[in-house]
């Protein structure tokens, strides 16, 4: 992975820059877009590759094989945190928003305070409101 060949993605339909002047007021010209996680670089070669290999295959369908992931999670807790999990405790959401929102369902009730730890993305006071939860930042 380069981080030498920057990927100008103004005017490709990227939101990261094409909405900030509508959102924030200010220019993608003027202003860094840091406001949403999105990457101005290419990925690594080895991912590129496997995409190519998907769009070869030319099939799209549901995937249902998920033992080396689960595996690269237990590998990942047992080395980094001396954490033994069972993958049956594993649930995988599509979204770092979508993820947070069904945890702050889970683990709290409408009317309690989410701590959040400011600045953040902005995401994250938008889905804790709509929870009817009270942001408390710190």
């Amino acid at each position: 992975m380069s981080f030498d060949f920057e990927v100008d993605r103004r005017g490709t339909h990227c939101m990261k820059w094409d909405e900030m002047e509508r959102l924030f007021g200010v220019p993608a010209e003027d202003g860094l877009a840091m406001w949403v996680a999105d990457m101005d670089f290419r990925p690594p070669e080895i991912i590129q590759s496997m995409l190519r290999d998907v769009t070869d295959h030319g099939i799209y369908g549901y995937f249902g094989d998920t033992s080396a992931y689960l595996d690269a999670i237990q590998w990942w807790m047992a080395t980094r945190h001396s954490w033994e999990i069972d993958p049956s405790w594993v649930f995988t959401t599509h979204g770092l928003v979508n993820g947070t929102a069904l945890c702050i369902d889970t683990y709290s009730k409408p009317g309690d305070g989410i701590i959040l730890f400011t600045p953040v993305y902005h995401a994250f006071s938008r889905i804790i409101r709509a929870a009817c939860r009270e942001v408390v930042e710190m």
